[in-house]
């Protein structure tokens, strides 16, 4: 029930301009929603052409460990030193959890 006060004038601006603002709210999250669409669309866009190129011929015939087993022992030792296994091990599980975030926050993160 609509019970008329003195300030009826004052509620209906307030009321309007309330309006507005959610409008303009709802716009910038809209626009913040597109730009995070277009960013999506953009990576994907260089993640399928990067997927659609062929692997070169001299990769397609070797491995990792024949290229560093005709390396010599220089290459070896440099490996020692700055222990890239451990290296490796720790980008890998960087990736996987990178990955099982994105699973398990479908894709929001």
């Amino acid at each position: 029930m609509f019970i008329l006060r003195v300030a009826w004038l004052t509620d209906l601006t307030q009321w309007i301009w309330d309006l507005i603002t959610k409008m303009f709210l709802a716009l910038a999250d809209f626009v913040s929603d597109v730009f995070v669409l277009f960013c999506d669309f953009c990576f994907s866009l260089i993640l399928f052409v990067v997927g659609v190129l062929p692997w070169p011929d001299f990769l397609k015939q070797q491995s990792l460990g024949d290229m560093l087993g005709k390396a010599g022992s220089t290459v070896v030792w440099f490996a020692d030193v700055f222990q890239l296994s451990n290296s490796m091990r720790v980008i890998s599980a960087a990736i996987v959890f990178s990955i099982f975030r994105r699973l398990l926050t479908l894709g929001i993160w």
